[in-house]
């Protein structure tokens, strides 16, 4: 899968990404991306976790409540994904362009860079350039 500008202004419009979204079952992400690398289950009030390398599918009662891509984590693993490069502006721009509403989480800055917070979605970037994001309840 390779993530453009195109998927992620779709995210940030539609609150979907790709075949993944909010409250679809574990049944569904295991048809679309097969068996985990890794998974941690449900404790309690902790989310069970499907780890696909870069992508890490949080569910709590068989359904999806969020992911996260952190292409820091790229080194790591013999990923089928691949972020081309974003730059922050580009996604500030568009943002502004359409009127949509965000807010720069200082709370929740990382490393050299910055998380935009758009509804449920969150980017994060590190030097100018979109390195993680995700989506949450």
């Amino acid at each position: 899968m390779i993530v453009d500008i195109l998927c992620i202004k779709k995210l940030l419009m539609t609150n979907n990404f790709s075949e993944i979204f909010l409250d679809q079952t574990k049944e569904n992400i295991l048809k679309i991306f097969g068996n985990p690398i890794d998974s941690s289950p449900q404790r309690k009030n902790n989310k069970e976790i499907l780890s696909y390398g870069v992508l890490q599918i949080y569910l709590f009662n068989s359904l999806v409540k969020g992911f996260t891509f952190d292409y820091q984590k790229e080194k790591y693993f013999d990923v089928d994904f691949t972020l081309l490069k974003i730059h922050q502006d580009e996604i500030v721009k568009f943002l502004m362009t359409t009127g949509i509403e965000y807010v720069e989480d200082i709370q929740l800055s990382f490393q050299v860079g910055s998380i935009l917070k758009v509804n449920k979605v969150y980017l994060g970037f590190s030097d100018g350039f979109l390195t993680i994001f995700g989506m949450c309840e």
